[in-house]
């Protein structure tokens, strides 16, 4: 009887092993029962629960005592390096028996059997998992790291055809730390699971650097090929594929990107099933990269610094040579308050002290860019006097863009309510040592704002008066030119064509003043004052104006009434006053007239023109002008006197371009009051938008 004593490596706290074939010394076949592990005698670091040393017995009942171990397989993951030869444990001595005649020497016995080559050695370095479970940060690759993490995670390449290799699955890993790749085997662990016995699959893996952006480049390796074997339909088989690295020089910033193929290498169309993660089938891969090692034992204590070093509290120390340090002008209150060139941390949590000089414009703060060398902002002092600071906001642009923006933004969730986007308001503080939190309050006196380059064009006073060109505007726009006061432009306007546009010219020539209007290229003068007490048109006719108002329900509507006199013709107009249309005969002055479809102003009656635009003329040509809306006085018009009552409606007649207080009342004709009497002799042209047809 023998005792055989067996130590090998298992992934698994507890295998059971089955010996395959034993042989004795002769080469007979010893068939051993099956036997558990036993003792555990060394758990490797780093691998929970993966490669462990047992140390076995088993008894032996044959008269060998060596035997030479053929196979042994395992139900777990791992592999099992026995001991061999066995050796069993020698039995008691017998006694000595007596010492007999020495025989001549026998002939040299036969050599034995050489026994079987070892397993090849792999590398021991650092051992990277395959996490199915984590998606790394560059899509589509999953997690390949030295943590082992998550439960157990499979991914299926369906329908793999024969002949046919396909991509099961591709894994990053982060960047690796180091600058040295190692020559030596990289082994890889797969678990792959076959739908059946009978079909065929190998696997293998490439390797590639990336970038720390996880961009692939340089050279591809591929490992060699490994045999997918099949235990069951439940139990994936572990595949071992080796891939030789030479020495390598890399970036610490590296990556590594890992692709594991399948390939039919049988017939038909099949699937196939890489295990990873979890407690049974871990896919793995142990490089020849070194493992790090625990923490070295801390080095002696460095040489004492100088000793008695002076310093200003609460002052920022700076080196003011090599081995020297000083005190900067960087100043922190211990509230969390700094001041650069000061101490007074009161005002601000950031407070800057800049020396003056005299006759300068001293800046505070300057920013940039890194990428442009020139453009920068500037807080500086706005004025060359001395004992003055204005804060002033530079902005210098080297190109032909804007050199400040005031940019206002907000959420269009919040665009609403009457707060401006921008601000710019002056106001009078009430305390001088914390001027933002005092009360502020209104200035009567000085300017609020003001405009312009070198020289100053806008101004806006304390009562809010405007001015352009005018350092003190007396009306609540003031405006100083010797040029084009203002220019108003219409767009689609009746009786305007695009790029119309109406100037409003203030001129002086001696006591002459006038104001202009320009349509297009034709200029007309509207207006004007000849300095003798007259104001008159372009045409001749004069303006005057009399001490008397148009009062309606006893309320004033205009305190001044203007009197437009045509020659001869004494004539009140005011209101809307439009100079478009045409005209092929001479228009009667206070008639009403419709606007036709050929653009002619033509007499309006009750018969087919009462929904028409209307208009009264104010004299014998469009030029004069044609009255939309608004009051007029014809005395020369019969159709203006004998206004009875005041307020009375008054309608449009069947007698082409007259009017009266009596509606029309014949079939087909239109009823439509065109405006009201206001005194005996005045009407007030209204058309109304709404009219009757009689039946």
């Amino acid at each position: 009887m023998a005792q055989i004593t067996l130590s090998g490596t298992i992934g698994h706290s507890n295998p059971v092993l089955s010996i395959i074939d034993i042989l004795d010394a002769q080469g007979g076949m010893r068939t051993i029962p099956t036997f558990t592990a036993g003792a555990l005698s060394t758990e490797f670091a780093g691998i929970p629960n993966k490669v462990k040393q047992y140390v076995s017995t088993i008894t032996v009942t044959d008269t060998n005592s060596i035997y030479y171990l053929k196979g042994i397989t395992a139900t777990e993951i791992g592999s099992w390096e026995p001991l061999v030869p066995l050796i069993g444990y020698q039995g008691p001595q017998g006694a000595s028996g007596s010492i007999g005649i020495n025989g001549s020497q026998g002939p040299q016995g036969f050599q034995g059997p050489m026994g079987f080559q070892g397993f090849p050695g792999i590398s021991s370095g650092a051992t990277y998992y395959f996490n199915q479970s984590q998606a790394s940060d560059v899509s589509p690759y999953r997690v390949l790291t030295t943590v082992p993490d998550g439960p157990e995670q499979t991914v299926t390449a369906i329908g793999v055809t024969a002949g046919g290799t396909r991509l099961v699955q591709q894994f990053l890993t982060p960047q690796l730390g180091f600058g040295v790749i190692p020559a030596g085997t990289q082994r890889f662990h797969f678990h792959f699971l076959k739908d059946a016995i009978t079909h065929d699959f190998e696997t293998y893996a490439t390797i590639e650097l990336a970038n720390s952006s996880g961009i692939g480049y340089g050279t591809l390796f591929q490992s060699g090929t490994s045999l997918i074997t099949y235990i069951d339909a439940v139990t994936p088989a572990e595949c071992t594929p080796d891939l030789v690295l030479s020495t390598a020089t890399i970036n610490p910033t590296d990556r590594m990107i890992v692709k594991v193929y399948a390939k039919n290498v049988g017939s038909g169309t099949h699937n196939i099933t890489l295990y990873t993660e979890g407690t049974s089938y871990y896919s793995f891969v142990v490089t020849s990269v070194g493992v790090v090692g625990n923490q070295g034992p801390l080095g002696p204590q460095g040489v004492a610094g100088p000793n008695n070093l002076s310093g200003t509290t609460n002052y920022v120390a700076k080196f003011t040579g090599a081995t020297t340090i000083g005190v900067s002008t960087a100043y922190e209150d211990n509230s969390g308050n700094w001041g650069f060139g000061t101490a007074s941390t009161s005002f601000a949590k950031l407070n800057i002290l800049t020396p003056a000089i005299s006759g300068t414009r001293e800046s505070v703060l300057s920013v940039q860019v890194s990428d442009n060398s020139s453009d920068r902002y500037i807080l500086g002092n706005g004025t060359v006097a001395d004992n003055r600071f204005i804060p002033t906001h530079v902005g210098f642009v080297g190109g032909s863009y804007s050199s400040l923006l005031f940019r206002g933004l907000g959420l269009s969730t919040y665009d609403s309510g009457t707060s401006p986007y921008v601000s710019f308001l002056a106001a009078v503080t009430s305390s001088s040592t914390d001027p933002n939190n005092g009360t502020l309050t209104n200035p009567a006196n000085r300017p609020l704002f003001s405009w312009g380059s070198v020289n100053e064009s806008m101004r806006i006073l304390a009562n809010g008066n405007l001015g352009l060109n005018i350092t003190l505007p007396t009306s609540k726009l003031h405006v100083a030119s010797i040029d084009n006061i203002a220019t108003f432009e219409y767009t689609n306007v009746m009786g305007l064509s695009a790029g119309d546009n109406f100037t409003f010219n203030s001129l002086i020539f001696g006591d002459d003043i006038s104001l202009q209007a320009t349509r297009g290229l034709n200029t007309t003068r509207l207006i004007g004052y000849n300095g003798d007490g007259q104001s008159y048109f372009n045409d001749g006719s004069i303006i005057s104006y009399p001490d008397q108002s148009i009062r309606m329900n006893g309320e004033t509507t205009f305190a001044k009434t203007i009197t437009y006199e045509l020659p001869g013709i004494p004539v009140l107009a005011t209101g809307e006053i439009v100079y478009f249309g045409l005209s092929s005969v001479a228009l009667v002055p206070g008639d009403i007239y419709y606007y036709a479809t050929n653009q002619e102003w033509e007499p309006a009656d009750t018969a087919t023109h009462g929904n028409k635009l209307l208009g009264i003329p104010l004299g014998a040509t469009i030029s004069d002008g044609i009255l939309v809306n608004g009051f007029a006085k014809f005395p020369s018009n019969s159709n203006y006197s004998g206004f009875v009552n005041n307020s009375t409606r008054q309608y449009l007649n069947s007698t082409p371009g007259s009017f009266s207080e009596v509606g029309p009342t014949a079939s087909g004709e239109v009823v439509r009051i065109i405006g009201y009497c206001v005194n005996t002799d005045t009407l007030y042209f209204r058309p109304d938008t709404t009219w009757v047809t009689i039946l």
